[in-house]
């Protein structure tokens, strides 16, 4: 799409200076930083968030991704053993909250 604005300003022979403004530059850059916000928002969202209180742990080789987090005022138990659990792959955990019993990784 190209614009030719008209400045009114000076004229030769009767014909006005003009300049001419392209606007696929700008919705170039507008998409390319759309594209870039979406992929940095996505990188800090955690791929399991755990928002209410569990009481069984949290197995974390049951979900797909590699971060999580506990969200504050969430408490996360298991009487009987792991509170959090990963065996198959490594995990970046957050705690905002409260974890007890035993967390356990590879």
């Amino acid at each position: 799409m190209t614009v030719i604005l008209r400045t009114g300003a000076g004229s030769e022979d009767g014909v006005k200076f003009g300049m001419i403004w392209s606007a696929r530059p700008t919705l170039t850059m507008i998409g390319v930083a759309g594209i870039v916000l979406a992929t940095a928002s996505n990188a800090l969202a955690a791929d399991v968030n755990v928002t209410s209180d569990v009481t069984t742990g949290v197995n974390l080789d049951t979900y797909a991704g590699s971060t999580a987090r506990v969200f504050p005022g969430v408490t996360v138990n298991n009487a009987l053993g792991n509170g959090i659990s990963a065996t198959i792959h490594a995990w970046t955990v957050t705690n905002d909250g409260t974890v007890g019993g035993r967390i356990r990784f590879p």
